[in-house]
């Protein structure tokens, strides 16, 4: 159905001499805490990783539980000739963690906006503009809460992020998606007014970070890298071919992510449950002075917040049960604004004993 040996195309970037600084200050200058990030009791602020992946209860099991964040792997695909109901348009969204996971009757519209947009229109009805919205988790009461809805870009990044674009327009039309709008055309990147809606859609991956940039209003945001935040951004600006060099910052990026490398602590932490209680054991590897030193990533954190962007690691491990729950605990001392969990349950009960009932959990 999709040939992922092919060249990918172009993204149109144009290696030109000069750059040209978008922003006048340092990483270290721009705090700025323009989404005003909120925590609700009763909302599990972890992210349901490769959701797709629980088959029939994609989208509907996180959601039931209370999770404000999910992550679909996104391919674009040919629409199928014979679609029921037809299809339009030339291609269409799938989810699928591989491609051969993928199938016609499971596409990111069918599985994750049309059930967001019928939860939408149904807690909003009658509402109008001056009310303002009603998110998802209405009937939890929490009304104010956006839900993020993360796409990890599989294949054919710029053709993909188009047709995800036109995907968004009914939610866009009905004031439902966050965005960020540009004082004028000619300013900065950064400069503007962020409106919070109750969708805010991330784009994980190989999302291109040239298309979310230049876009203006600004309704897909990007997932920044957390470990390289002090990185900028130099890509080539569509109208003039200068290259621009631009500063993570909240108004594209509200959200960092990276992977926790847990393999070595993981082999030290088994072996040491030879000698104690596995939770003592992991308790102790957690307070040893070697670990701290070597796994210290609370540095990425501190960085991401200083710039007012909200963080996550994701690869933690899975097995064993304890194991998993020390590493929620770790990456939750450090100060990480969001879980990443496949076990979706388990996560729900560790942030419930922790946030509501103030337990260690470990």
């Amino acid at each position: 159905m999709i040939d992922i040996n092919a060249d990918p195309p172009k993204s149109g970037v144009k290696a030109v001499s000069g750059i040209v600084d978008n922003q006048n200050d340092t990483g270290r200058s721009l705090s700025n805490d323009i989404w005003g990030w909120k925590r609700h009791k009763g909302i599990v602020y972890a992210n349901s990783h490769n959701d797709e992946m629980h088959g029939d209860k994609a989208f509907t099991l996180a959601y039931s539980l209370g999770l404000a964040a999910i992550e679909a792997d996104v391919w674009l695909a040919p629409a199928p000739a014979h679609a029921d109901p037809p299809n339009e348009n030339e291609s269409v969204l799938l989810v699928g963690h591989e491609d051969q996971d993928l199938h016609n009757s499971r596409t990111l519209k069918q599985i994750y906006l049309d059930p967001i947009w019928e939860i939408l229109e149904r807690v909003n009805l009658g509402n109008n503009e001056s009310n303002g919205w009603k998110g998802v988790f209405t009937d939890k009461g929490v009304p104010d809460q956006t839900f993020l809805l993360l796409i990890d870009t599989k294949n054919e990044v710029d053709a993909t992020y188009a047709e995800l674009r036109r995907l968004l327009l009914p939610f866009e039309e009905k004031g439902y998606l966050s965005h960020f709008t540009r004082s004028s055309p000619d300013s900065e990147m950064t400069d503007g007014k962020l409106t919070i809606g109750p969708l805010t859609v991330i784009g994980t991956g190989d999302t291109p970070i040239h298309s979310i940039l230049s876009a203006n209003p600004r309704y897909v945001f990007k997932d920044g890298p957390l470990t390289n935040l002090n990185q900028p951004i130099v890509y080539s600006d569509p109208k003039t071919g200068n290259l621009i060099q631009v500063e993570w910052h909240p108004s594209f990026a509200p959200m960092a992510s990276a992977k926790l490398s847990v393999a070595a602590h993981a082999t030290y932490f088994t072996s040491m449950s030879v000698f104690l209680p596995i939770r003592q054991a992991f308790r102790l590897a957690f307070s040893t002075p070697a670990f701290l030193a070597n796994a210290d990533s609370s540095r990425h954190v501190r960085e991401a917040h200083a710039r007012g962007i909200e963080s996550r690691w994701w690869g933690v491990a899975r097995h064993p049960r304890p194991l998993r729950w020390a590493f929620w605990s770790y990456v939750k001392d450090m100060g990480t604004d969001w879980l990443n969990a496949d076990d979706l349950e388990e996560v729900a009960e560790f942030y419930k004993k922790r946030t509501d009932n103030n337990e260690r959990c470990i």
